[in-house]
């Protein structure tokens, strides 16, 4: 989802799920005077019952780089989620809006018949992790390596916006671009005095970079 900063925000979510119920948190966006917007199940609204359709309405008063979900059990770990860019001023100059980078961690199991394991004897490890839903899986050179690395082709002298958001639902990320230093412009919808580090410790949520 793409806004300018100011811009009202209106979704209509139809809920096509055939017994659950869903509701979608617009993470970290601001809801002064709009909180039944919130998608907070049991907090600031009620399940969307399977065939309801729900429209949200908010005001862009941030900007930057954040991230929706299901706040419903567990959907948003079973793949309901998305980014959210909202456009205005950055506090560094770039050349190319490269886009949001969505980091994730990926069993292959569903992770509601992981709920168990994880309420009585820890979180399970992962099997992989994914960059904007892609990676391999298997050994290198192996016939059963299935899958694809995610791809993103830089111009030598360009400068990048990577927008980096952690979907996880266990996995604290640490990113890196070999023989590059990153330069961190916001944190979490906010804008910051730019700073240049090798690796960006990634906690679930965003940050957004100049590499």
């Amino acid at each position: 989802m793409t806004a300018d900063w100011g811009d009202e925000l209106v979704i209509h979510i139809i809920n096509n799920l055939s017994i659950n119920g869903t509701s979608i948190h617009w993470h970290g966006l601001r809801q002064n005077y709009t909180n039944p917007n919130d998608g907070v199940v049991s907090v600031t609204q009620c399940a969307q019952a399977p065939g309801d359709t729900f429209t949200y309405r908010m005001r862009a008063t941030q900007y930057g780089t954040t991230w929706y979900h299901s706040h419903f059990s567990l959907q948003a770990w079973d793949g309901i989620f998305g980014s959210i860019v909202i456009n205005g001023p950055a506090t560094a100059n770039y050349d190319v809006d490269a886009g949001p980078i969505i980091i994730a961690d990926w069993f292959h199991e569903t992770v509601y018949s992981l709920q168990q394991q994880a309420a009585t004897g820890g979180p399970p490890t992962p099997e992989n992790g994914l960059i904007n839903g892609t990676n391999v899986f298997g050994e290198d050179g192996a016939d059963n390596q299935t899958g694809s690395r995610f791809e993103l082709d830089f111009e030598p002298g360009t400068s990048y916006r990577l927008r980096l958001i952690n979907v996880a639902i266990d996995s604290f990320w640490k990113f890196s671009i070999d023989n590059h230093t990153l330069t961190v412009i916001a944190v979490d919808l906010v804008p910051i005095v730019p700073f240049t580090t090798d690796v960006v410790s990634l906690g679930i949520g965003m940050f957004k970079i100049l590499p």
